[in-house]
């Protein structure tokens, strides 16, 4: 994660999380996210996000130790370059994780 922006909009907490760009090879970070005194966060990116599709990927967990039963939403989120295809959560159909914190990891 290259910076994390905090934004209190209509009383609601927002944290807007971005990568460098074009982002680096070999990466393999883990990052918290967390809204305290929430329960529950949204989570969507934007329209032109793209990864290589398959290799390059997104994933949302409980918390830093990755296990698989802890996952929330896809497998992977993935793809839109070179108009491949892509599962990115969106403005109109979010990723909903129940729960104030949780973990991306981001894998290249």
């Amino acid at each position: 994660i290259r910076s994390t922006t905090p934004i209190e909009s209509s009383g609601k907490k927002q944290v807007v999380i971005e990568s460098k760009h074009p982002y680096d090879d070999n990466t393999n970070s883990v990052d918290t996210i967390e809204l305290p005194g929430e329960e529950s966060m949204v989570v969507w990116f934007d329209p032109e996000t793209c990864t290589e599709g398959g290799c390059d990927y997104v994933q949302f967990w409980h918390d830093e130790n990755k296990n698989e039963a802890e996952r929330y939403g896809e497998e992977r989120y993935t793809g839109g370059k070179n108009n491949s295809s892509k599962n990115w959560p969106t403005k109109e159909n979010p990723l909903r994780i129940p729960a104030g914190k949780c973990a991306v990891s981001f894998q290249t």
